[in-house]
C-alpha cells in the first residue's frame, strides 16, 4: 500500500510540472499551405491560399508554411519582399496540387520566389529570427534588383539585418545589387546556409554570392555547408566576401566566379573564417584568383586550390596583404597562375604564411614581399596528379569547371595529411572529404578537399615466378598497369595483362592505363619464345625477302614494317609455320638501311629485322687479256655452291619428311 501511494505522489507531482511548462512546448505547429491560384484561407490544399506573404504572416510561433510548385512575387513595389517571420518555417517543393511533406521535392516541383527584376529584396529575414526557430527551404530565389538606396542596395536576393535563420535546398541565382550582396547579405547575422546553390549573382561592391558584415562590435559568423557558388561576379569577393566576419565554411565548391579586383572565390577583410573541404577552381581576379586575405587570418583545412588566375597581379592561388597571417593544412595549391614573379599558386605580402602538410611548390610557385615569416612543416612540392571530376564522379574536360579534383596513380597527396582531430587552431581535420566519404581510406589522411578511395590490384605469375607488390588504383581513374617483373615459364615471354582472370578476354597492355571497379587480380600473360628474325634485300634485284615466324599459319593476322600494317598485296604468306616473302616491289620502296618487322598471330608478335641494301654500282670496265676466265669463273662458283646449298637443303628437308 506504502508503494501505491509513492507512485501516486511521484506521478501527480510530475502532472502538475507539466501543467506548468509553456504551450509552445507541446504544440505541434498549424500548416498553412499556398499554391497558385488558390482562393481559400490556407488551412488545407483544398483550401489553399495564393497568398504567400499573408499566410507567413498569419502562422505563428512552431508554425510552418508549405508552398506548392509555381512562381510567387512579393508585390508590384519595389519594396515589397516575402518577410521570412521568427518563429516560421516555410517549405518548398511540393506537387502543384499539394501533397504530403513526403511528397516534397524541390529539384521536381520547382517553387520561386522572383524578384522579377523590380523587388530590392526578394526574402528579407525578420529580426532576432534563428536557425532553430526559422527556416526558409526548397525554393528557387531570383530576380531580386537592389538599385535603391541606403540598405535597398544590399541583399538582392534575400537580406538579413540582426536575422539569423535557416536557408536550405535553396537556388539563389540572377540576382543584382547595386551595393553588396548579389544572392544574399548578412548584416550582424549569423544565418545557417546549407545545400544552397549561388549562381549568376552580381553585385557592384562585393559579394556577389554572399557578403558578411559585422558592424558596432557585433558579430557575424554565418555557417554555410555544403554550398556551390558558381559564375558569380563583383570587384571583391565574387563567391563570398567577409568584413570583419568569421564564417564556418565547410564542403564547398568556388568554381567561376569573377572578382574585378581582388578574390575571385573569397575575399577576408579583418576575418578570420574557417574553411574547410572546400574545392576552389577557375576562379578569377587580379589579385587573389581563389582567395584573398587583408589584416585577415584565415584557417584552411583540406581544400583544393587549383586552375585560379590572378590576371595581372599576384596569387593565383591565394594572396596575402597587409601582414595577413593565414594558417594552410593539409591543402592542395597546384596549376594556379598569375603573372611572372608574383606567386602563381601563393603571394604573400608580410605577415606569417603557416604551412602543414601542404601540397605547393615553393620552389617556383611561391612568392613574398616585405620579409613575411614562413613556417612550414611536411610540405611536399612534387604534383599531386590531381583529376577533374564533376559531381558524379566522372573526369571533367575542362579543369576550370571541375567539382572537385581527385587524386590520380601516386599522387604526393596519398595518406599524407595530418590525422583526423588534430587541431589547426580551432579547426579539427575533418573525418570526412567534401563529398562526405570518411577519411582515410588509406594508411593516413590524403592531402586535399578529395579523400581517394582505393582499389588493390594483386599481380598473379600465371605460372611463372617472382612476386609483384600489390597497386593502388583510385577510384574512377586509369591506372597504369607496370611492367612485368615476373620470371616467364622457360620458353616463353611476357606479352600483356588479363583482368579478372587467367584466360579473360579483356587484357591490358604494360605502361597502359585501365579504370578498375573494385579489388581485381591481373593474370600474367605470356607468348612463346622467338629468336629475333633477320632478312637482307638489295635494291635493283626481283628476288623476296622472307622471314618465317614458328607461329602456327592458322593463327596469323597481319605484318607491320616500320610500324605500319603491309598491305597484303605487298606479300606472300603462307604456311612453313608462317612464312612472309615480300615481294620486290614493295621493297624498292624502303629507304636503305635497317626496317623493324612484326608478324602478328593471335598467339603472339615475332619480331624482326629487314635489311635494305643499296644497289652495287654499274661496271664499265674492259676486262685485260687473259682476264677472261677470270670474268666467268667467279660466276660458276657461286651458282655450283648455291647449288650445293639447294640440293643439301632439299636433303635435309627430305630427311625430315622420313622422319
Amino acid at each position: 500500500m506504502e508503494t501505491k501511494k509513492r507512485i501516486f505522489s511521484i506521478f501527480l507531482t510530475l502532472s502538475i510540472l507539466l501543467m506548468l511548462l509553456p504551450m509552445e512546448v507541446f504544440a505541434a505547429g498549424d500548416i498553412y499551405y499556398v499554391k497558385q491560384g488558390g482562393a481559400g484561407d490556407g488551412s488545407s490544399w483544398a483550401n489553399a491560399s495564393s497568398d504567400l506573404n499573408g499566410m507567413i504572416a498569419a502562422a505563428g510561433i512552431n508554425d510552418q508554411v508549405w508552398v506548392a510548385a509555381g512562381t510567387y512575387n512579393p508585390g508590384g513595389s519595389a519594396a515589397d519582399t516575402f518577410t521570412l517571420k521568427k518563429g516560421v518555417k516555410v517549405y518548398g517543393g511540393f506537387p502543384s496540387d499539394g501533397g504530403e511533406f513526403s511528397e516534397r521535392d524541390w529539384a521536381t516541383h520547382v517553387t520561386t520566389l522572383s524578384g522579377e527584376n523590380t523587388n530590392y529584396h526578394v526574402v528579407t529575414g525578420q529580426a532576432d529570427a534563428t536557425s532553430d526557430d526559422t527556416r526558409l527551404d526548397g525554393f528557387i530565389i531570383k530576380a531580386g534588383k537592389a538599385n535603391g538606396s541606403g540598405d535597398n542596395m544590399y541583399g538582392a536576393g534575400m537580406f538579413n539585418d540582426n536575422s539569423s535563420p535557416t536557408v536550405a535546398n535553396c537556388l539563389f541565382t540572377s540576382n543584382n545589387a547595386d551595393g553588396s550582396g548579389g544572392g544574399m547579405y548578412n548584416k550582424n547575422s549569423s544565418p545557417t546556409v546549407e545545400n544552397c546553390t549561388f549562381f549568376n549573382n552580381t553585385a557592384t561592391y562585393d559579394g556577389g554570392g554572399i557578403s558578411n558584415y559585422a558592424y558596432g562590435g557585433s558579430t557575424c559568423e554565418p555557417v554555410i555547408s555544403n554550398c556551390d557558388f558558381y559564375n558569380n561576379s563583383t570587384n571583391f569577393g565574387a563567391g563570398i566576401y567577409n568584413f570583419r566576419s568569421n564564417p564556418a565554411v565547410a564542403n564547398c565548391i568556388f568554381s567561376g566566379n569573377t572578382a574585378n579586383d581582388c578574390g575571385g572565390g573569397i575575399y577576408n577583410i579583418e576575418s578570420d573564417p574557417t574553411i574547410v573541404n572546400c574545392t576552389f577552381s577557375g576562379n578569377t581576379a587580379i589579385d587573389g584568383g581563389g582567395m584573398h586575405n587583408d589584416e585577415s587570418d584565415p584557417s584552411v583545412v583540406n581544400c583544393t586550390l587549383c586552375e585560379n588566375t590572378a590576371t595581372s597581379g599576384s596569387g593565383g592561388g591565394m594572396c596575402s596583404s597587409n601582414n595577413a597571417s593565414p594558417t594552410l593544412a593539409n591543402t592542395i595549391f597546384w596549376n594556379n597562375t598569375a603573372p611572372a614573379g608574383q606567386g602563381p599558386d601563393i603571394y604573400q605580402d608580410g605577415g606569417t604564411l603557416d604551412l602543414k602538410n601542404c601540397v605547393v611548390d615553393l620552389d617556383n610557385k611561391y612568392n613574398s614581399a616585405n620579409n613575411p615569416t614562413l613556417n612550414q612543416t611536411n610540405v611536399i612540392k612534387t604534383d599531386p596528379k590531381l583529376i577533374p571530376l564533376d559531381k558524379n564522379g566522372n573526369i571533367e574536360a575542362n579543369p576550370a569547371n571541375a567539382y572537385i579534383f581527385g587524386l590520380g596513380q601516386d599522387s604526393s597527396a596519398f595518406n599524407a595529411g595530418l590525422a583526423v582531430g588534430v587541431m589547426v587552431n580551432a579547426v579539427a581535420v575533418p573525418n570526412t572529404d567534401q563529398r562526405g566519404i570518411a577519411r582515410p581510406q588509406g594508411a593516413g589522411v590524403d592531402i586535399g578537399a578529395f579523400e581517394a578511395v582505393l582499389y588493390t590490384v594483386t599481380y598473379d605469375n600465371n605460372g611463372g615466378n617472382g612476386t609483384m607488390t600489390p597497386g593502388n588504383a583510385p577510384v574512377g581513374a586509369p591506372f597504369e598497369l607496370p611492367a612485368c617483373t615476373f620470371t616467364a615459364p622457360t620458353g616463353k615471354l611476357f606479352m600483356t595483362w588479363a583482368i579478372g582472370s587467367a584466360g579473360s578476354a579483356t587484357t591490358v597492355d604494360a605502361g597502359t592505363g585501365y579504370t578498375f571497379t573494385g579489388d581485381t587480380t591481373v593474370y600474367a600473360v605470356y607468348r612463346d619464345s622467338v629468336s629475333r628474325l633477320y632478312a637482307q634485300w638489295t635494291k635493283g634485284t626481283s628476288a623476296t625477302a622472307d622471314l618465317i615466324s614458328d607461329a602456327d599459319f592458322a593463327d596469323f593476322q597481319y605484318v607491320m614494317v616500320d610500324d605500319n600494317v603491309v598491305d597484303p598485296l605487298n606479300y606472300f604468306a603462307s604456311p612453313g609455320s608462317t612464312k612472309i616473302a615480300f615481294r620486290a616491289n614493295f621493297l624498292e620502296t624502303l629507304s636503305v638501311g635497317l626496317h623493324p618487322v612484326n608478324i602478328v598471330s593471335g598467339t603472339g608478335i615475332t619480331y624482326g629485322i629487314l635489311e635494305i641494301k643499296a644497289a652495287p654500282p654499274p661496271t664499265t670496265s674492259v676486262p685485260k687479256t687473259g682476264d677472261g676466265m677470270g670474268i666467268y669463273t667467279l660466276p660458276a662458283l657461286m651458282l655450283l655452291s648455291a647449288g650445293t646449298i639447294i640440293l643439301l637443303a632439299r636433303r635435309r628437308k627430305a630427311s625430315q619428311k622420313s622422319d
